[in-house]
């Protein structure tokens, strides 16, 4: 289970649009095309694994990011595309003129000018020459200028379209051969399919030209038997290659098929052949991938052949064509994309049998103006006069053709296909057909009436069935099926918008538009909630009669519909105040969304339904309060789940719209709702659904659910409110981290909520003196009773016993000592618990101490305990989880600290003591700031004031200023330890900023102080290393120090030499901090410390150099080599201060070991040699080498 956080549901401004409304990018796309030239130098670069690829493949990525930008909206592109498409076919031409003798403009063949006579021989060999200057200017693997401007076309196609795009690229005669001749010369190289794509495209223009091509002699060229191909054949051949591509080729191959042999001078030639030539391929296909992609292409091809040829000059090849697709099996074959495209072909093959005509009874349409539909007077629309059909009652006589009867039938099996692309295919070809049977108006109800097959007495029907469709939802397996459903009936109200006038559809409205509602707020889909918000606005402006339309789609429009968090709990409750609706979105939470499969969906669900019930609270309380009451105890997993979490949410939702308007609690929440909410938690634990598989989702919700409660300030009673305790201090412990945090966010409410409710029985029980009626509850103004045993006043009215306070010391001293625990999640929780300890129980512990409600020792324990609790520093994946729990202490203390006797200053100096300091220098700045307000109850008040000056001024500090005062407090000698190491801690922790501020406060604090305030600094970072046993959190963090000081500056140089014992005794910490040690960090940390140590001028130099040697010979080879690379750094900056002190015996022994030194391989080489090579650098600095430790038997 992921948790769900509050930052998922945060959205941009409702009316913010995410449309576009011009071609921005133009500027900086023009400039991209105008600069290939420049990217691919001196006409082309090879292409490498690496290096001038990238110059050229960077800008095509470049352009592909911008373009796509625009895919939603690509006719913004159309005025800027004729400019774009200049650029780069200029680019195209000019290489097919450097390639040839003559300029492809000034062609002796234009479309002008076309001769069909003269020498053949001629025109061939001159076709001939061009194929081969074109040849010789392209060679197989080089990136040319063309090439770059092929990419960039194929983009914007792929963003516009190829239908748009083509009728925009040139289209003269005098590009034909060229065409030709490019095509042939990429087909036999190895290059990107981009350019054939596009001279596909190309072609499939220019043929469109009104010239002959079966007379176009003038390019004809030999063909490998001697004889002579006419353009059209060369073309053919090419098509007849790329049909078979597994590139995007292939499509355009068969689009420029079919506009070429069906053109007038070419159908009564080619056109059968090529249909035969293509059932062979298909018929005689295999299951290879090579011959599937021939298939797809002819298939393909066909079908828009069927698509842009005449119907009498198809209808005699339909016959063999279709009883070929049938009895060879190719609408059944196991690829979906044949499938589809075998149906496609069946269904146009369908259409040539049947004679076009317009239904009889079709509906009548207005007119197409918005301001006219949504006017309320029905004379409004102005019916025009159907002159389609002049003879309506003659329409039925039509005699239909038998194949259409096998057509149907295997359009009607394409239904039942898994496939969505091939069952919206037959759907669509099913509803083309105006002779189908009845079985098909109910199968796709979309498009038939979007063709005006549906007649208005269907209309009960089809909203009863819309009804179910738009909450169809259902989970198989990991899957759920039914967005296609949804997405289905969104589009088929998108289409009864279209087909019928406002009067028909009238006495459904309220239907639709509750239901196109329900699916744009609260669907899973995103498709399915832009195609409810598009049917709604269609209606609206169609119709004009939905209540409340204009209003609603200013604000529930397609674009912000698409974030799911804004739809629910913004959209929603904006339509729920609209009465009209408010009642059916309540009512559609509760009986499906609150049970969804998904569990963001729940969540989100009850979040929606708070908001929503504040237009409907009436009906919330009355229905479906209870109705969630009996789902949260219920036996389905995922109901119960939603009900609970929609439990809180709504009770605190009605309780906060009660005191809003001044009503009593029960106006909305009964006692017996509120018995019964208080109920579930106990059932549940009694029936074990907390544990188990689905005992994460129970504790989650419940903790939603108490939260919510707490937060309300509902009347929890005494019981339940132990009960609710028992169980969150389980899900603290639990194992999933969404429970822990669930369950944290819960128990401090829990908390906070207990000490008011104790807080508030004060002034009740100073009034009335302990007295207690007779069936032992004090009865509030509101009737609520408080149980005698969890508020129990004692004679004096002044003692409250401890189990009716939550948060008492016992408590807290029980939960301080689990976190010694030795289970992990244990440790976790509770750190995150007692670190969320909210201020207001803090501030209520205070007000209750001012009553005398709290006695002096148990404030004493309280305050231990958060002593105690500041020397937390629980870590784990997270990080210092610790600091939680430190930073809440603190906290605490600082409102506890004034509630001694004697005004607070002096009550608690014991416990306010100076070891409080040493957290404070490795903690957050609010931790800072809060300690800095504790200090008035510290010994030495009146220093520290003056350290302190203003309490205002103490909040305007930052990180730096901070650490500059307390500075100040290292003079007090109370307080020096515990501060140095807080620095320290701070100075080598894994936070660059606060490491940062801690060395220039100590650094600054160093440079002032004297030599003996020096030595005691030394010699409290010593003790660490030296305290048994070590504390480990300490021990990395001072060794930082260290080696900071004595690496970085000179603050520690002088006291160092002049004081022998202590240095030598600060060698001896370093070395017993790193025996038996395997932490790397720390054993860098010694080792760089030692090599800079060995500039000082002090005794213990030689043992120093003899620790360095021994590392050379250490385990870990990472060690080894930032030994040798510290030694050689030291020995180098200080070696003659080495020899003429006698630490060295000669600077060419220190020549001769830094050699050693730098070739020997630290990390690659073998333990054995490497330790070989550290005893020769022993003897040559007249060091005992180390002697291996015998192994015992």
């Amino acid at each position: 289970m992921g948790p769900l956080k509050e930052n998922d549901y945060a959205a941009d401004e409702v009316n913010l649009s995410c449309s576009l409304d011009m071609f921005e990018d133009h500027a900086r796309v023009k400039k991209m095309l105008k600069d290939i030239p420049t990217i691919v130098p001196n006409g082309g670069t090879k292409c490498q694994p690496f290096g001038p690829l990238f110059i050229e493949e960077k800008p095509f990525e470049d352009l592909k990011t911008i373009l796509d930008k625009y895919q939603a909206q690509p006719h913004l592109m159309d005025s800027h595309l004729e400019e774009m498409l200049t650029i780069l076919f200029q680019y195209i031409i000019e290489a097919q003129n450097s390639s040839q003798e003559k300029p492809m403009e000034t062609n002796e063949t234009t479309s002008h000018d076309i001769s069909c006579e003269g020498s053949t021989t001629s025109h061939t060999q001159a076709a001939k020459d061009d194929k081969k200057d074109f040849q010789d200017s392209a060679h197989a693997k080089e990136t040319t200028v063309a090439d770059q401007a092929f990419k960039y076309i194929y983009l914007l196609s792929k963003v516009r379209g190829y239908k748009s795009i083509v009728k925009k690229f040139p289209h003269e005669v005098s590009h034909l051969m060229p065409i030709i001749c490019m095509l042939e010369t990429y087909q036999t190289q190895d290059c990107e399919f981009y350019n054939i794509y596009v001279l596909l495209l190309w072609l499939s223009i220019v043929i469109y030209m009104p010239f002959s091509l079966d007379d176009f002699s003038a390019a004809s060229t030999p063909c490998s038997a001697g004889t002579v191909l006419s353009p059209v054949k060369r073309i053919l051949k090419i098509i007849d290659t790329e049909l078979g591509s597994s590139q995007s080729s292939r499509d355009m191959a068969a689009f420029l098929v079919s506009r070429l042999v069906t053109r007038p001078d070419l159908k009564h030639n080619y056109l059968a052949e090529f249909v035969q030539h293509s059932t062979k391929v298909i018929s005689e296909s295999s299951m290879e991938s090579r011959s599937s992609f021939k298939v797809l292409g002819h298939l393909r091809a066909l079908g828009l052949i069927w698509k842009h040829g005449r119907r009498d000059e198809l209808l005699p090849l339909s016959g063999p064509l279709l009883q070929s697709l049938l009895a060879g099996g190719t609408t059944r074959r196991t690829d979906s994309l044949v499938r589809k495209l075998a149906l496609k072909l069946v269904q146009r093959i369908g259409l040539t049998f049947l004679p076009p005509r317009l239904a009889a009874w079709r509906y009548q349409r207005g007119k197409r103006s918005l301001a006219i539909n949504v006017v309320s007077h029905p004379e409004a629309v102005v019916p025009v006069e159907n002159s389609s059909c002049p003879n309506p009652e003659k329409e039925e006589d039509v005699s239909v053709a038998a194949e259409v009867e096998d057509i149907i039938d295997e359009l009607l099996n394409g239904l039942k296909d898994h496939d969505t692309i091939v069952r919206y295919s037959c759907s669509k070809a099913l509803t083309t057909n105006r002779y189908s049977c009845s079985k098909v108006l109910t199968t796709n109800r979309y498009s038939c009436s979007r063709r005006g097959l549906l007649l208005p007495s269907t209309l009960p029907e089809v909203v009863q069935v819309l009804q179910k469709a738009f909450v169809y939802d259902k989970l198989l397996g990991q899957n759920s099926v039914g967005s296609n459903v949804r997405d289905a009936a969104c589009y088929l109200c998108w289409a009864l918008a279209r087909a019928y006038e406002p009067s028909t559809l009238a006495p459904y409205v309220q239907q639709l538009a509750t239901g196109l509602l329900l699916v744009a707020l609260f669907d899973r889909e995103i498709p399915c909630r832009h195609a409810a918000s598009a049917a709604f606005q269609e209606h609206v402006g169609r119709q004009g009669n939905f209540p409340h339309g204009i209003d609603i789609l200013t604000r529930v429009d397609y674009f912000s519909v698409g974030i799911r968090a804004t739809s629910y709990l913004e959209l929603a409750p904006f339509v729920a105040s609209f009465q009209e609706y408010s009642v059916a979105l309540a009512e559609h939470l509760v009986e499906h969304k609150l049970s969804h499969w998904d569990v963001v969906v729940r969540q989100l669900a009850a979040k929606s339904l708070a908001l929503v019930a504040q237009h409907c609270p009436e009906h919330c309380s009355a229905v479906l309060l209870p109705r969630l009451l009996t789902a949260a105890t219920g036996a389905v997993l995922v109901a119960r789940h939603g009900a609970i979490l929609a439990l809180g949410s709504l009770a605190a939702a009605l309780s906060a719209l009660a005191a809003s308007r001044g009503l009593h609690l029960s106006s909305y929440l009964s006692a017996a709702v509120l018995q019964s909410m208080w109920r579930v938690s106990e059932e549940l634990r009694e029936r074990r659904l907390v544990q188990g598989a689905g005992g994460a989702y129970m504790r989650v919700a419940l903790a939603e659910m108490m939260w919510h409660c707490c937060t309300a300030k509902l009347p929890v009673p005494r019981p339940t409110i132990h009960e609710w305790t028992t169980l969150l201090e389980e899900s603290i412990v639990y194992e999933d981290e969404e429970v822990n945090l669930s369950g944290v966010k819960a128990i401090a409410a829990l908390w906070s909520f207990s000490c008011e409710e104790l807080a508030s029985l004060l002034p009740i029980a100073d009034k009335e003196g302990a007295a207690v009626n007779k069936e032992g509850a004090a009865v509030d103004k509101e009737g609520a009773a408080v149980d005698k045993e969890g508020a129990a006043v004692d004679k004096e009215g002044a003692a409250v016993n401890k189990e009716g306070l939550v948060l008492s010391p016992d408590t807290l001293q029980r939960y301080l000592q689990l976190l010694k625990s030795d289970r992990e999640h244990c440790v976790q929780g509770w750190a995150a618990a007692l670190g969320g300890l909210p201020r207001t129980v803090l501030e209520i512990l205070s007000s209750i101490k001012s009553r005398g409600c709290v006695g002096q020792q148990e404030l004493e324990a309280l305050l231990t305990c958060f002593l105690t609790a500041t020397e937390d520093y629980t870590t784990d994946r997270r990080g210092d989880v610790g600091a939680w729990v430190r930073e809440a202490a603190v906290t605490a203390m600082q409102v506890c600290g004034g509630l001694g006797e004697g005004g607070g200053r002096h009550g608690h100096a014991g416990v306010w003591g100076p070891g409080v300091l040493e957290e404070d220098a490795g903690l957050s700045d609010s931790l800072v700031m809060s300690l800095r307000r504790s200090c008035q109850g510290c010994s030495d008040y009146h220093k520290l004031v003056a350290v302190c000056a203003t309490m205002a001024e103490m909040l305007r500090l930052d990180t730096s200023s901070s650490r500059s005062l307390l500075n100040q407090l290292l003079l007090f000698l109370g307080y020096q330890t515990d501060l140095t190491l807080g620095y320290a801690y701070s100075l080598g922790g894994v936070s660059a900023t606060l490491a940062q501020s801690s060395k220039d406060a100590l650094e600054g604090h160093l440079m002032k102080s004297s030599p003996e305030d020096i030595k005691i600094f030394i010699r409290t970072l010593m003790e660490v290393l030296t305290e048994e046993p070590p504390v480990e959190r300490l021990v990395l963090p001072v060794l930082r120090t260290l080696e900071h000081f004595i690496a970085s500056s000179a603050l520690l140089d002088q006291v160092l030499e002049e004081d022998a014992g202590l240095s030598d005794s600060l060698v001896m910490s370093l070395r017993r901090s790193c025996q038996g040690c395997s932490d790397y960090h720390k054993l860098v940390a010694v080792c760089a410390t030692m090599a800079e140590m060995l500039r000082l001028d002090t005794s213990s130099s030689r043992s120093l150099l003899n620790q360095l040697l021994l590392f050379l010979g250490y385990q870990y080879p990472k060690v080894r080599s930032v030994t040798a690379t510290s030694l050689v750094t030291a020995l180098g900056e200080y070696g003659d201060d080495l020899v003429s002190r006698g630490v060295a015996p000669s600077q060419d022994a220190l020549d001769q070991v830094l050699n050693v030194l730098e070739e020997t391989l630290w990390m690659e080489a073998s333990l054995a040699v490497v330790r070989e090579q550290r005893n020769k650098c022993c003897l040559l600095l007249n060091l005992q080498p180390p002697a291996p430790k015998k192994k015992v038997n």
